[in-house]
């Protein structure tokens, strides 16, 4: 009966906003996770780097994308990021 398909209808709109908010809350947690495995990785990677010889460190650098290297640079001291990219070559790299 129209009556029944109405409760029916009523109940898998509830039913499908219910599962949407968990399927938000979800994409929410995963982000944060995401977000929490990429500062770890920084924070390593950096550490790494610049415990490195800063002219290994600057080719090595070279030869990853500039979104990382952007990020790597920025994030380590300034004394050691000053040494690393005085050996990074003008052509290859453009850090601004």
């Amino acid at each position: 009966s129209l009556a029944d398909a109405k409760v029916n209808f009523t109940k898998l709109r509830k039913d499908i906003e219910k599962k949407s908010r968990e399927i938000q809350q979800l994409k929410l947690m995963v982000n944060v996770k995401k977000d929490s495995l990429h500062k770890a990785w920084l924070k390593s990677t950096v550490k790494l780097y610049e415990s490195m010889d800063p002219q290994i460190a600057a080719k090595l650098i070279e030869k990853i994308s500039d979104n990382e290297a952007k990020e790597i640079i920025y994030t380590m001291k300034n004394q050691k990021a000053a040494e690393i990219l005085s050996y990074l070559k003008r052509d290859n790299r453009n850090i601004d």
